[in-house]
């Protein structure tokens, strides 16, 4: 469910940068319809019909969009091997044999063209042609100043969303590498085992033979490692005579080892001796909070009973540690030995000639199961895989962000140098009277910088809103801060100053002999 609500977040937002870049294109498109007014002047003069215009302008669209479905279809297969690394796109995956990915791309294209060239052909073909050859037409009938401002007020507030929505991600990101998980997870290489009768003699062997490899400082096996995607959950009662309690817990099965290895903090009791079946059960804080134990010290000594096993006293308690990802939180967690069970090992190594170590790990186990196929993996990478959706995630919105960011400065830019263009006499007057190239460029620049200000109010509720959705997946998370919005306001107004900044200055150092 996750993976499908994520799909369509990243669909919903690749959706939001192509109806930029058609807003885009209707801005400039509209903002240079004088240049052309004089060519729908001699075409109606001519014959032709505003509906006949309307195709013309639209089959011109249509070329623009039609070569930019190309390159980007080349483009994706280009860098199909790249795409694979930030998401789960299978490798060589037939992609452009598929008829229904053909009939998308047709479609998107007649849906982009409409959306990109109708308006505009619209407003082209509306031109009356006396009033086109005499060169009347106003840049107010050009499309309206009012929809083009519109425009850039929603491609900004798209842009600032995803910039919002990206320093959250990474944030998030931070959070999860850095959060402490109750145990130590740097240096252990684990790898599993088949478990039947015949493998289960040789358990013994397999780890007396490999804590003589040089390197290593302590084995366990278990049947799940800590924060495992997976989890083994049960009924269970506490103290004889009671009713099963309301709630499961997850069970975790290892062997005397198990806190050695991986630095489990325990707070009561002790943890359980050699043995290949269970004479005694350790739970975790969780657990004993909500079947209403009031301390460690109270706990051990009480009997727990899961499902309906024997009844075994409790021997510790230990400190919450993360038993499966982040995304779940702590769960009440019952651990005991039962070797019939443990399907993996983790060995705890030195930092020491690594190299040598694992293969000595690896020979062991080849020399005792050359039946089996030997698989192991540093715990740390196994942990980090578990949240290589949500990196792929933050990664994907960060270039989605970088992207919308230069769509919306390339559409700004575009409108910059018109409007400069459009007022070369009037900065002509303003030179000739004495005004500054600083105090044209900011009476040029002001404009923008109050949609962009605009853009950025506008977007910020909705970005709050969808990333509040997004962090609630995870347990634990970082709260979202006033200052992300402020920081993403003040570097779109710095984007946008500075793409302005450039035509403004460009058109404030013009000799105002060639203005006028």
């Amino acid at each position: 469910m996750i993976e499908k609500s994520r799909l369509w977040i990243l669909s919903s937002i690749g959706l939001l940068v192509l109806l930029m870049a058609c807003f885009n294109f209707v801005n400039l498109t509209t903002a240079q319809a004088l240049q052309r007014a004089k060519e729908v002047g001699v075409r109606k003069t001519l014959g032709g019909g505003k509906t006949t215009l309307i195709r013309q302008f639209l089959s011109e669209t249509a070329l623009v969009v039609f070569g930019a479905v190309s390159i980007g279809t080349v483009l994706t297969w280009a860098a199909s091997p790249v795409l694979s690394r930030i998401s789960a796109l299978p490798e060589n995956a037939p992609f452009f044999a598929n008829p229904l990915l053909w009939c998308f791309l047709g479609g998107l294209a007649l849906i982009v063209t409409f959306l990109s060239g109708f308006y505009p052909a619209l407003v082209m073909a509306g031109f009356s042609p006396v009033r086109a050859l005499k060169n009347e037409i106003s840049n107010g009938k050009t499309g309206g100043a009012t929809v083009r401002k519109g425009l850039v007020v929603i491609q900004f507030a798209i842009a600032q969303a995803l910039i919002i929505g990206t320093i959250i991600s990474l944030q998030q990101m931070n959070f999860i590498q850095d959060i402490d998980l109750g145990f130590k997870d740097d240096l252990v290489y684990i790898f599993q085992m088949q478990n039947t009768p015949s493998t289960r003699t040789k358990f013994s062997t397999l780890k007396t033979e490999i804590q003589q490899v040089p390197g290593v400082e302590s084995m366990t096996f278990s049947n799940l490692p800590p924060a495992s995607r997976g989890s083994w959950q049960t009924s269970f009662s506490v103290v004889r005579g009671t009713n099963p309690q309301p709630f499961n817990t997850s069970y975790l099965f290892c062997d005397e080892d198990f806190q050695k290895t991986f630095g489990v903090e325990l707070l009561a009791g002790k943890w359980f001796g050699p043995s290949d079946t269970t004479t005694g059960y350790i739970i975790n804080e969780t657990l004993m909070r909500k079947v209403g134990i009031t301390s460690p010290e109270a706990a051990v000594g009480q009997e727990l009973r899961l499902e309906s096993d024997p009844w075994y006293p409790i021997v510790g308690v230990v400190k919450d540690f993360h038993s499966k990802p982040l995304q779940a939180g702590f769960e009440p967690l019952t651990i005991g030995s039962y070797n019939t069970l443990y399907v993996g090992a983790s060995v705890k190594i030195s930092p020491q000639n690594m190299s040598a170590t694992l293969a000595g790990i690896k020979k062991v186990f080849d020399d005792t199961y050359p039946e089996q196929i030997f698989s192991g993996v540093f715990f740390d990478e196994s942990i980090a895989r578990f949240y290589a959706a949500e990196e792929r995630f933050s990664q994907t919105c960060k270039g989605f962000a970088l992207l919308a960011v230069l769509i919306s400065c390339l559409g700004l830019f575009g409108l910059a140098a018109h409007a400069a263009q459009r007022r070369t006499k009037e900065i002509g007057v303003r030179k000739v009277l004495g005004a500054t190239v600083a105090s044209i460029t900011g009476l040029l620049a002001k404009d923008f910088l109050r949609l962009v200000l605009l853009a950025v109010i506008l977007a910020s509720p909705p970005a709050w809103y969808f990333m509040q959705q997004w962090l609630a997946n995870f347990e634990y998370h970082v709260e979202i801060r006033w200052w992300i919005f402020a920081v993403a306001g003040v570097a779109a107004l710095l984007v946008a100053f500075l793409t302005v900044s450039f035509q403004s200055v460009k058109a404030a150092l013009m000799n105002p002999v060639k203005s006028l």
